[in-house]
């Protein structure tokens, strides 16, 4: 019983960080540095320079870690019974949803945001690009929080 209450704290936590730093970064920071031009460049750069993707990669590693290991408690060890049941399905939509965030987090995002802190001026790295994939980051974190939240209940 312990081990599922720590489980469940570091999934929540680090999923409620992850989560409530991308959407703040994407629907708020990101377009007010754009609109800003030029003089917004400085503040996006220290807030990457204070590893601000280094912390939501912490987070985003205990919530997908910890979600791993309630999946596995929970299905008990992977059963085809359980993820055909209602909420088995739901975690499973849910964790694939998530999973799917942190690997786009991990092999296109960071990467584009640590270039950015490193290098003055990027051309490699498209703002476009990096818009489209935060917002299907968004969506997708934004699905497995639905899931995860109402797994139990279906």
């Amino acid at each position: 019983m312990v081990l599922i209450v720590v489980l469940r704290l570091f999934h929540i936590i680090g999923g409620a960080v992850w989560i409530g730093a991308v959407v703040v970064g994407v629907f708020f920071i990101e377009p007010a540095a754009d609109t800003l031009g030029p003089s917004g460049r400085p503040f996006v750069l220290e807030l990457l320079r204070r590893r601000l993707t280094d912390v939501m990669g912490v987070a985003a590693t205990s919530a997908v870690l910890a979600g791993g290991a309630l999946y596995w408690i929970d299905s008990g060890g992977v059963s085809a019974a359980w993820i055909t049941s209602s909420s088995g399905l739901t975690f499973t939509v849910g964790g694939i949803a998530g999973l799917t965030a942190y690997v786009i987090a991990a092999i296109v995002l960071k990467p584009a945001f640590d270039r950015r802190a490193t290098r003055r001026e990027d051309a490699s790295v498209s703002p476009g690009l990096v818009r489209r994939w935060s917002l299907i980051q968004v969506g997708l974190l934004v699905l497995a929080l639905a899931a995860m939240s109402v797994g139990r209940y279906v």
